[in-house]
């Protein structure tokens, strides 16, 4: 699993900042009213373990009993078995690869792990490489390294069977030039010619598979089954969710029937029809177990109970900005396609950088699910280097060290005019989010936006040295982006205060706090400025804030462990 880079150094911490630099309010302070906390939450339930993920499965159960624990409840699915032994024939030989696309949540994961168990299958091991730890320039290089390695091991031991390979979290290769794509695909050929090795390579978009397929065109036309290079994966019938449920909670709470905690197999019925009600892309097993989750919350009052103890609901809010955050956040984040589902953190990815380190004494699956939609509302979100360094620019006070380094290194004096750092604002997620838009769709690949980022990079840089030092403080960058905010959104919050403790959860300044208007909630913003792009850096970030959130609305709430 990656760890942080010690490259990005920062000051910034959740308890500690130095005095605010800016506020703005539009009511009277609040900050010496002294919130009346609830009593002491009595509200105890049965509390239901119910995994939805691949990975709150594996969490759930232990390394030992996890494999029986899934024949237990997974269901066989004959016809896609059939399809994956066809394939696994004509590897024998020498090696192929095969896309599996499906939904996500369709159940791809649990899927591809049963094959391992099923006898009648004849795989002689399911070896999976997560390939979210190897990265871009490098990450092809280090990933065939790992292949070629389970394809000599498969050549040896061919009269056990054929081996499957599964490349996890491997979508599409957009990152990687295409020399280095097509000589991926040129070096796996070789690897393949002689081992007994299938390759399961899951995808969630048909797009992307066919473009990694016509790469491999023009290097071999033997790595893959022509016409049989993709396989749709549709995961259970619809028919057998109720069952599935049922057998899911039974195993998963030592057996328990679901009587147990309030829930009757009419609810799950009635789950079923409302799920038969989305589109055929939101009919996954996933969303109706989801969806069962939400029933018995409902029921039980577990989570209506525990918020019922917060004096104001709490967004959290990590806007990442570097040169690359637009790219990594994608992985962090969904985008979704309406306000309410925008940005929202993605648990998945964020649990990756949980499973095997230490930060699993805290997180556990449902832990952050609660920390992400749940007592907590999580988002993470970017603002381009553009924006950020023309706020500063024409935000920051006029004989201010920062704005001056902007001006610096490459800076433009057009760049200290508030129309420009507000017309950079309009178009990024943070300006649409609170301004309650809908997100753009696509990604800025080339033009003047890019550009923009390009020429900005030198400040954004130096701003990032200068925070490292003793001078610098990032609460000077909050308040610029907090006047810029205030100058475009005014009418749209009731409060925004900078720097400021938290009106209710103890040990927690966030970087800027906006109340909105006519909603019960607190909008917490926490900005990471950083030279470091890789991905582990915005998880540990996310999660270590999130811990310390999280902790404080413990002190009084009571969330079954």
């Amino acid at each position: 699993m990656p760890t942080k880079s010690p490259s990005s150094k920062r000051k910034k911490t959740t308890a500690t900042k130095k005095p605010s630099v800016n506020r703005i309010n539009k009511t009277e302070s609040n900050s010496a009213i002294e919130p009346q906390m609830p009593a002491a939450n009595e509200y105890t339930a049965t509390h239901l373990n119910l995994p939805v993920t691949y990975e709150e499965v594996t969490s759930l159960f232990s390394q030992e009993s996890l494999v029986q624990k899934l024949m237990d409840f997974v269901v066989p699915l004959e016809s896609e078995e059939e399809k994956i032994i066809q394939h696994l024939i004509r590897a024998k030989q020498s090696g192929k690869i095969l896309f599996i696309y499906g939904e996500p949540g369709s159940g791809k994961s649990t899927f591809i792990e049963s094959l391992s168990w099923r006898k009648h299958i004849g795989l002689r091991k399911i070896i999976h490489i997560n390939t979210s730890t190897h990265l871009p320039p490098t990450g092809l290089t280090e990933i065939l390294k790992v292949i070629n390695e389970a394809a000599q091991q498969a050549a040896k031991e061919r009269d056990l069977g054929p081996t499957a390979l599964v490349l996890d979290y491997l979508e599409s290769l957009d990152d990687y030039p295409d020399e280095a794509v097509k000589g991926f695909y040129r070096t796996l050929n070789g690897i393949l010619r002689n081992a007994p090795l299938l390759i399961l390579w899951p995808v969630v978009s048909i797009d992307d598979a066919n473009k990694m397929i016509r790469y491999s065109e023009g290097v071999s036309g033997t790595m893959f089954t022509r016409g049989e290079e993709l396989h749709r994966f549709s995961g259970p019938p619809i028919e057998r969710y109720v069952s599935i449920a049922e057998t899911t909670i039974g195993v998963s709470n030592n057996g328990r029937p679901i009587t147990d905690f309030g829930l009757t197999r009419g609810d799950l019925e009635e789950a079923l029809t409302k799920i038969k009600t989305r589109t055929r892309s939101d009919q996954t097993i996933r969303r109706y177990l989801e969806l069962t989750r939400e029933t018995w919350n409902e029921k039980s009052g577990f989570l209506k109970g525990a918020i019922a103890k917060i004096p104001k609901f709490s967004e959290v809010w990590f806007v990442i900005c570097h040169a690359k955050a637009e790219e990594v956040v994608k992985m962090f984040a969904r985008r979704g396609d309406t306000i309410e589902d925008a940005w929202l953190a993605n648990h998945d990815a964020l649990y990756e950088y949980v499973k095997g380190t230490q930060r699993a004494g805290f997180w556990n699956a449902r832990k952050l699910q609660m920390a992400i939609n749940g007592v907590i509302r999580t988002r993470i979100l970017y603002i381009p280097t553009n924006c950020m360094v023309a706020a500063i620019a024409a935000y920051s006070p006029p004989n201010s060290a920062v704005r001056q380094i902007v001006l610096d290194n490459g800076g433009s004096k057009n760049w200290t005019q508030k129309h420009r750092a507000k017309k950079y604002f309009e178009s990024t997620p943070l300006f649409r989010q609170l301004a309650g838009h809908p997100p753009l769709v696509g990604k800025r690949k080339s033009g003047p936006g890019h550009e923009a980022i390009n020429k900005a990079e030198p400040s954004f840089s130096a701003i990032n040295k200068w925070l490292s030092t003793e001078r610098g403080h990032d609460s000077i960058l909050n308040a610029a982006i907090a006047n810029l905010i205030e100058d475009k959104l005014r009418s749209e919050f009731d409060a925004l205060e900078v720097s400021k403790p938290h009106p209710w959860i103890p040990n927690v300044i966030p970087d800027i706090r906006i109340d909105p208007k006519d909603t019960r909630r607190h909008i917490n913003i926490e900005f990471h400025f950083t030279n470091n792009k890789q991905p582990n850096e915005v998880a540990d970030y996310c999660l270590k804030k999130l811990q310390i959130y999280l902790q404080q609305v413990e002190q009084h709430i009571t969330i079954a462990n």
